[in-house]
């Protein structure tokens, strides 16, 4: 059963200080006060049922919520230069021969193990070094405890935002933006 994923994406006010312009973009998103876990993870106070993943660039917060208990991870990137000149930091030789093959930008891939690395985060201590491309649309993270989690990713480039936004989800997703 496929359970339905809602990713909201607003512009962050460049006009103010950094902080108040990142919490006045959630204050746009969400009703719902936002605390964390004691592992870092976002949480919609009012709706415990739901999962949250929260993620901003320079000018843009991308925010997914879906049921609790489903994988979530969202990741939102401008710097596609900067994926690509730290390539070989985030990526094996086997992941950039996937990128050639399947003509996949390096951002498309940091993007996509962000996202990964968020809907998997309490067992993954290393990091995105634990999570491995298998196609652009598959990833496998292996867990502290050395299980292999598979993970289907979504990635698409906003050319009118010129960013690329990454969601790592076994749901459907909706996008809406603000």
């Amino acid at each position: 059963m496929s359970h339905k994923v809602l990713i909201f994406l607003t512009p962050i006010e460049q006009e103010l200080k950094r902080a108040e312009a990142v919490h006045r973009a959630k204050q746009r998103i969400l009703s719902s006060p936002i605390s964390y876990t004691t592992k870092g993870r976002p949480r919609l106070e009012e709706h415990p049922d739901c999962a949250l993943s929260i993620s901003h660039s320079q000018h843009w917060l991308a925010v997914a919520i879906g049921p609790l208990g489903t994988p979530l991870g969202i990741d939102v990137e401008e710097k596609a230069q900067q994926a690509e000149r730290t390539l070989p930091r985030y990526s094996s030789s086997e992941e950039q021969a996937l990128l050639e093959k399947y003509r996949v930008p390096p951002i498309q891939l940091w993007t996509a193990k962000e996202a990964v690395y968020k809907a998997h985060s309490e067992q993954l201590s290393k990091g995105i070094n634990q999570i491995e491309m298998v196609s652009p649309t598959l990833y496998v993270a292996t867990t502290d405890s050395g299980k292999q989690v598979a993970q289907t990713v979504y990635s698409q480039y906003l050319s009118t935002e010129k960013l690329y936004l990454t969601v790592a989800t076994d749901g459907e997703i909706e996008l809406r933006t603000t």
